[in-house]
């Protein structure tokens, strides 16, 4: 499975993830990291974790939560694929429509325009008894 995090108020309303849509809402930091992804692979592309035998599916979703509040899981993306780390997957554009699965942290208002498009299965993340550990019920590890 691919997993992308990402804030519930960037999420686009036609739910098409490009990173060229939002090169003017990107911070210093993150316009230097956009510059070597675009030496690297020619274009900056939409990051997603991919979950395996040494990066399961809770922790995927543990490193999505720190890019935002709103996880989409995907079972398959459109080729062409690139690696960009061992546990990062990128590719030049992202319908979120094809999402298998869509994660919500609890604070999240389930009355955003955006998640009435949403065709897949919706669920909130249940946290641990101290606040930490967020896992996705209803979701395993396989």
């Amino acid at each position: 499975m691919f997993f992308h995090g990402i804030p519930a108020q960037f999420v686009p309303g036609d739910l098409y993830l490009s990173p060229r849509r939002t090169i003017l809402n990107k911070g210093r930091e993150q316009l230097q990291d956009r510059r070597g992804l675009i030496r690297r692979f020619g274009f900056e592309p939409v990051h997603l974790f991919e979950s395996s035998p040494d990066f399961p599916v809770r922790e995927c979703v543990r490193n999505c939560l720190r890019y935002g509040d709103v996880i989409f899981l995907f079972r398959s993306l459109p080729l062409p694929l690139w690696q960009i780390s061992h546990h990062e997957i990128g590719v030049q554009t992202l319908d979120l429509q094809q999402a298998e699965v869509v994660l919500l942290s609890p604070q999240v208002n389930e009355n955003m325009d955006w998640l009435k498009q949403i065709s897949c299965p919706v669920l909130y993340l249940q946290y641990g008894k101290r606040g930490e550990n967020p896992t996705p019920y209803s979701i395993s590890d396989a």
